[in-house]
């Protein structure tokens, strides 16, 4: 896979996706996803560290759940702000129909803890225990949502919970995880750390049902839960979404899968927004850096993708932004 493309979701039986359903008395709801591609995506991209790529894999499939929870042509942003070294993790999820489209960024990719345990990457020290969830969902509207909820472990599945339980009264359990193979400085094969296996779980007790009332099925689909082990060592061995929605509900009752849409990492930057994004400097600042370099370069920040403009297109464009402001100088309307 060359540097800067995306990953190749051709190949069905390496697709990411993400089933959603309800169980059939309407209880409860149920989404799981296998995200390997995207969060081995978002690592290669970021160039991340471990512990960084483990974070942020976690943020995309949470971002994924979220937005298949909306309506078509929605989005949600969910920015992990917390104390740790990674300086905040921010991932949107798109419900595009046929798909949900995921991008996402760290502060600061590259840091690094010890292990918290054997094994056991210290992603709540990356991301910090002392801060907020915003979760802001883009609904078509005039103005967006965004709700909050104080971060609870920094462990990312846990916050998300803790955040739709508080900030939107929906009792909710959520297992997400991120598979990290490999160590951190490339060896003799030239690859660092890498994700063998990511992918998530989220149960919803859904509005007009008095989570008091189901208690018992609430504690056997937690038991469930911790039965079914790591989510990201299940999804490395092959384990579907299905599966993974059938384990959860063993003995509660069975859950019809109304939905199974693709994810994909994917960005909407395009070489046209970047310019665009360089129109704050205005025209004279503009002339005089293409003035003082050969080549300006514009970055993403969700993507890491690197737009090169010439001296030449900079003074065309500085042109362009002077007949913009002239023209709306002669027709203020």
């Amino acid at each position: 896979m060359s540097e800067g493309k995306p990953c190749d979701y051709t190949v069905k039986e390496t697709q990411d996706y993400l089933v959603s359903g309800l169980t059939e008395d309407g209880r409860f709801r149920v989404l799981a996803a296998r995200t390997t591609l995207v969060a081995e995506e978002g690592r290669r991209r970021h160039r991340t560290s471990r512990t960084v790529a483990a974070a942020l894999g976690r943020s995309l499939t949470c971002a994924a759940m979220v937005a298949a929870t909306l309506d078509d042509n929605q989005s949600a942003t969910l920015r992990f702000l917390g104390d740790g070294p990674s300086g905040g993790i921010v991932a949107e999820g798109r419900n595009l129909g046929d798909h949900i489209g995921v991008r996402g960024y760290v502060a600061n990719p590259d840091v690094e803890l010890p292990l918290k345990a054997p094994g056991k990457l210290d992603v709540g020290g990356v991301v910090g225990s002392d801060g907020f969830l915003y979760v802001t969902k883009d609904l078509g509207l005039r103005e967006m949502y965004t709700g909050s909820a104080r971060l609870q472990s920094g462990e990312i599945g846990i916050d998300l919970a803790y955040y739709y339980t508080v900030s939107e009264q929906l009792p909710t359990a959520v297992s997400v995880g991120v598979r990290i193979e490999g160590a951190n400085a490339a060896g003799a094969s030239g690859r660092s750390g890498w994700v063998s296996g990511a992918g998530g779980l989220m149960i919803q007790v859904m509005p007009g049902h008095d989570p008091d009332t189901a208690t018992q099925a609430i504690d056997l689909i937690q038991s469930n839960l911790d039965g079914i082990g790591p989510v990201s060592m299940r999804m490395k061995e092959g384990v579907l979404p299905e599966d993974l929605v059938e384990a959860v509900f063993r003995g509660v009752g069975k859950a019809d899968l109304l939905n199974r849409v693709p994810i994909k990492f994917e960005c909407k930057c395009s070489r046209e927004r970047a310019l665009r994004t360089l129109s704050t400097l205005g025209e004279e600042d503009l002339r005089r850096l293409a003035g003082e370099q050969e080549s300006t370069e514009v970055r993403c920040h969700f993507c890491n993708e690197v737009y090169r403009f010439s001296a030449q297109e900079i003074r065309e464009y500085a042109s362009t932004l002077r007949e913009e402001n002239e023209e709306s100088e002669r027709d203020p309307s």
